[in-house]
C-alpha cells in the first residue's frame, strides 16, 4: 500500500500463493478443474498476477476489462482479491494499492465490479475475496453464492457466479501468524489443492465448486 497505515502482513503472500497454485503448469500436472466436467478441449490459461504497486484502482479494473474483454463460453474466471476492504451503508469497497483513506473516490467500489464484470461471457466464474467485511458484497449470510439482490449480487446470480468471502459484513477476516497466511487462502491451498482435502469423496479430481465449498466450510 501507498499509505503506511494501510500496511498488511500476508496480502502479498496470500496473492503469490493462489496465484501459483493456478500457475499454468500447476493446473496441467494435477487432475484439477477449475469450472465444470473435465473436458477434452485443448486449454489456454491467462493469469494476470498483479502485487503491491500493479494492484493499482486503473490496474485492477483493467486487467478484468481486459479478460472480460476476450473471455468466451466455456472459458473459467477466476478473480481473487487480498487486501483492505470497507462496508459503508449500502456500499463495499476493495482498498486498492494506491487508496486513500477517507477518499471514496480512490477505492474500488462493488459498482465499478459489476460494470467491469457485466460483459463477462464466461461459463464458469468466481469471485474471491480474502478480506475484512468481504460478507458486504453479497449482504448475506450464505457466502456461497450464487445470491440474488441488486448490482453485483445480482450481477452473480445472473451470470451464475461464485462468491467466497473470507468474512461477513461487520468481520474481520482471520489470519494466523504462523501460518502466514489469511485462513481462507490458506484453506483454499495448502489444504484444499497441496493436501487434495476438496475432493473428499476420493474421485481423483477437484472441480471449482468443490474447491470453494470446502474452503466456505472450513472458515466458519
Amino acid at each position: 500500500y501507498a499509505e503506511p497505515t494501510l500496511k498488511l502482513n500476508f496480502a502479498r503472500s496470500d496473492a503469490e500463493s493462489i496465484a501459483d497454485a493456478l500457475d499454468p503448469p500447476n493446473l496441467t500436472s494435477l487432475p484439477i478443474s477449475l469450472g465444470g466436467p473435465p473436458s477434452t478441449t485443448p486449454s489456454k490459461i491467462a493469469r494476470h498476477k498483479l502485487l503491491d504497486r500493479d494492484a493499482t484502482r486503473e490496474g485492477i479494473l483493467a486487467s478484468i476489462r481486459q479478460i472480460a474483454a476476450f473471455a468466451v463460453p466455456g472459458d473459467s474466471f477466476i478473480l481473487y482479491y487480498a487486501g483492505h476492504s470497507l462496508a459503508q451503508g449500502d456500499n463495499f469497497y476493495l482498498l486498492p494499492q494506491d487508496a486513500k483513506l477517507g477518499v471514496p473516490s480512490t477505492y474500488l467500489s462493488d459498482a465499478d465490479l459489476n460494470a467491469a464484470l457485466a460483459p463477462l461471457d464466461a461459463s464458469h466464474t468466481a469471485l474471491i475475496f480474502d478480506s475484512c467485511n468481504s460478507g458486504k458484497i453479497v449482504d448475506s449470510r450464505d457466502r456461497r453464492g450464487p445470491l440474488a439482490g441488486r448490482g453485483l449480487a445480482r450481477l452473480t446470480y445472473d451470470k451464475g457466479m461464485w462468491i467466497l468471502t473470507a468474512s461477513q459484513t461487520a468481520e474481520e477476516a482471520k489470519e494466523d501468524t504462523g501460518l502466514k497466511h489469511g485462513l481462507l487462502t490458506y484453506a483454499l491451498v495448502e489444504e484444499g489443492l497441496k493436501a487434495w482435502k476438496a475432493d473428499p469423496g476420493k474421485t481423483g479430481s477437484i472441480d471449482l465448486g468443490a474447491w470453494l465449498r470446502y474452503a466456505a466450510d472450513r472458515v466458519p
